[in-house]
């Protein structure tokens, strides 16, 4: 659960399982790119830097948006306003 988030009780959890019991089978996933993996290691080593401003940043991301799938059409390069 998300930092400061009530946990599961016992019939959420449950009610989750079987969520996931039913719908377990996915489809096949295509191996990344080397592109993507040198993208997903740039994101990565940006969300992970040790400023304080970046720390608390990518918290706030990780807090709210953690439900959500993320599309980043820019390199994290190009971003300046947190360095």
């Amino acid at each position: 659960m998300p930092y400061g988030m009530p946990e599961l009780n016992t019939q959420e959890h449950d009610l989750l399982y079987s969520w996931l019991e039913q719908y377990e089978k996915m489809n096949d996933i295509k191996p990344l790119t080397d592109h993507e993996v040198t993208l997903i290691n740039q994101w990565e080593s940006f969300f992970n830097s040790d400023s304080l401003k970046q720390q608390l940043t990518s918290r706030y991301l990780y807090e709210y948006l953690f439900l959500n799938n993320l599309y980043f059409h820019i390199e994290p390069s190009h971003l300046r306003f947190l360095n």
